[in-house]
């Protein structure tokens, strides 16, 4: 990245947060003491190490599923293999144990 395009790009992030459009705390727990003070929320979250904040949920979830899908994993069920494809592929596995 040119020294340019980082100085556009850290103009465009404040001007986001300056619109204020983003300010809302998106976390369903509005009881808690910290919501709505992102800066003492995320610091709490860090301190007890035990799980994100909700907003940032969203974003490693994404990053897990590019993860996940980068090293072949599957994060869904496998596809089950109907019992007639095994039927039809049994005797390879008789045929050995009838060779010992």
């Amino acid at each position: 990245m040119e020294k340019r395009e980082f100085i556009d790009l850290i103009k465009g992030e404040l001007e986001m947060i300056n619109s204020g459009e983003h300010a809302d705390c998106t976390c369903p727990v509005i009881k808690c003491k910290w919501h709505g003070n992102c800066y003492e929320c995320v610091m709490m979250h860090r301190v007890h190490q035990k799980h994100l904040p909700n907003c940032l949920k969203p974003i490693l979830d994404k990053k897990v599923m590019e993860l996940a899908k980068t090293l072949e994993m599957h994060l869904v069920s496998d596809e089950e293999i109907p019992d007639e494809y095994w039927d039809s592929v049994n005797y390879l596995f008789d045929s050995k144990n009838d060779n010992k």
